[in-house]
């Protein structure tokens, strides 16, 4: 039955990394199969920031499907490793962009909702057209296959977590049903244990016999013998000092007539009886607390087992429903672990209307 389990595990996770392959692949192949074409025609840029930002001259123009959220691009790039790659002057224009708050709406992707012609280029229902500003004909295109690399390294790592989540959920499991029937077996025993301690503590202390709550009882039953504990330490230093300080007097050089000194005995014959009373209930005290001490340590193993075998039979319920959810984002990833999708796989480099 487990070699059936492990081969049927061993199925899912193979067939769930061709997926992964699969749409890393289909990632590589967007940035391979990416198509620049090169327009002559000039393209009218909204508010004029040609006038702004003088050394911009094209523009990289693409069109995606609107199935995630897309954010500035300006700031993506920025992210990227090819940023650095970029010339001076691109980062600089890109940087000003950045900074010059006017044109952020300009630069946004246009969400395009109906089919229509624009620019000679046929918008899909639903999709985002990007104007990726440029220096030159050269930078926008770097910059504009910077951005939908971006996406698409993004997209891979997404669908990587959920095959590293896939595979972490499934030796969670494995672990746990490795432990638990050990945990099972340890608690059983522990909990014979705890019931003899109980029967043998009532033997001779009946005040248990009701509780049902033997932990917290033998827990406040040990901190109130610790008191009396602390309380006849006390005691046993305030007779000791008592003692000792009668017991310097009659050997120092005073004078001390019978009447006092018969007086002084007296004293240090009560002092000693009660000093035995101290120490004799101190023992009884540590004798006690033992024998709770005793109780508690095996209703405190018995507890601690039963809280790792509950957590693991969490665990194990909680990866066991995450799965399906797992197996399902890897067969059919969400949009953001999907590559991006350029429609036609085509960005245009065109140049800016110059007045």
């Amino acid at each position: 039955m487990k070699t059936l389990k492990r081969k049927q595990i061993l199925f899912v996770l193979i067939t769930l990394s061709f997926c992964v392959i699969t749409y890393a692949q289909q990632a590589e192949q967007t940035k391979d199969q990416l198509k620049f074409e090169i327009s002559q025609d000039a393209f009218p840029l909204f508010r004029d920031p040609v006038k702004k930002y003088p050394g911009l001259t094209h523009i990289a123009q693409f069109q995606v499907m609107k199935n995630r959220e897309l954010g500035h691009w300006f700031r993506i790039i920025q992210e990227t490793p090819q940023w650095k790659g970029l010339s001076e002057k691109q980062r600089e224009l890109i940087i000003r962009l950045t900074n010059d708050r006017r044109y952020h709406k300009d630069l946004m992707p246009i969400l395009e909702p109906f089919d229509f012609d624009y620019d000679d280029v046929k918008t899909p229902p639903r999709a985002l057209t990007f104007f990726i500003y440029g220096v030159s004909e050269e930078e926008a295109k770097k910059t504009a296959e910077a951005i939908i690399g971006f996406y698409n390294n993004n997209a891979s790592q997404v669908l990587q977590s959920y095959k590293e989540g896939l595979v972490k959920k499934q030796n969670v499991i494995a672990e746990a049903q490795k432990n638990l029937p050990e945990l099972k077996a340890d608690f059983e025993k522990a909990e014979v244990l705890a019931e003899e301690k109980k029967n043998e503590y009532l033997k001779t202390n009946y005040s248990l016999e009701s509780i049902t709550n033997v932990y917290d009882v033998a827990r406040n039953k040990m901190e109130e013998i610790s008191q009396l504990l602390r309380t006849v330490n006390f005691e046993l230093v305030g007779l000791e000092a008592k003692i000792e300080s009668i017991n310097k007097y009659k050997l120092s050089e005073t004078i001390i007539d019978n009447e006092t000194l018969i007086k002084l005995n007296q004293i240090l014959i009560t002092t000693d009886i009660e000093r035995a009373g101290a120490i004799a209930r101190k023992k009884a005290y540590l004798a006690a607390f033992k024998q709770i001490e005793e109780l508690y340590d095996t209703f405190d193993k018995r507890n601690e087992i039963k809280e790792k075998m509950n957590g693991w039979e969490s665990v194990l319920e909680i990866s066991k429903n995450d799965i399906p959810e797992l197996e399902k984002r890897l067969t059919n990833p969400p949009s953001d672990a999907r590559p991006l999708e350029v429609i036609d796989n085509k960005v245009i480099i065109r140049p800016v209307k110059q007045d």
